[in-house]
């Protein structure tokens, strides 16, 4: 993968291959730009998983030297954008996930999923994927992608109704999906004390 040029004309025919028979695309930049110790706010910028971090699992990540892998990852990472904006630009299907680990063996890697799933859309914002597209992609879509469209995935009658609402409009800074007002969880509502 990190000698494939996102341009390359012959990716065309793939990405129509899997346009045509509604493949989802999910890239998980953030996991390999994070994995690879990209140098962008994205990675850097918020909430600082270690604090949640059993001292166990401290002392595990702590002990890890980076490694070969480490910098496998930031060569896929641009090229990851690329595909990904391509992708999007051809009109392909896209999900927002992160496929981000803890820890898995003996490379960097720490992280939590619930942090990341705001890093991962920011940096689909970040490749230029209007942050309304993507904010699509990461609740309708992937409820589409899933099966459970008919109970997930958008605010209407009969669906589960579990939502949260943020301080401020991620539609003009997808930042803002990290300020969370109230959440609402099997219509119980839970506020936040700020």
């Amino acid at each position: 993968m990190k000698e494939l040029d996102p341009m390359d004309p012959k990716l065309e025919e793939i990405i129509q291959l899997y346009i045509q028979n509604g493949v989802y695309f999910d890239a998980t930049l953030g996991t390999y730009g994070a994995i690879g110790m990209v140098d962008s706010p994205i990675f850097f910028d918020w909430a600082y998983e270690s604090q949640y971090f059993t001292p166990f699992t401290k002392k595990l990540i702590e002990g890890i030297k980076p490694s070969d892998f480490n910098a496998l990852c930031a060569k896929i990472y641009p090229v990851k954008q690329g595909v990904l904006k391509r992708y999007y630009d051809a009109g392909g299907l896209i999900t927002v996930g992160t496929d981000r680990p803890l820890l898995l063996d003996n490379y960097l890697g720490g992280g939590i999923g619930g942090f990341f799933i705001h890093r991962e859309m920011a940096a689909m914002v970040e490749v230029g994927i209007p942050a309304a597209d993507v904010l699509y992609f990461a609740t309708q879509q992937n409820a589409e992608a899933l099966g459970i469209e008919d109970r997930a995935g958008s605010i209407s009658p009969g669906k589960w109704a579990d939502l949260m609402i943020t301080k401020g409009n991620p539609i003009e800074d997808i930042k803002r999906t990290r300020f969370v007002h109230t959440v609402i969880k099997g219509g119980r509502s839970i506020h936040q004390k700020n």
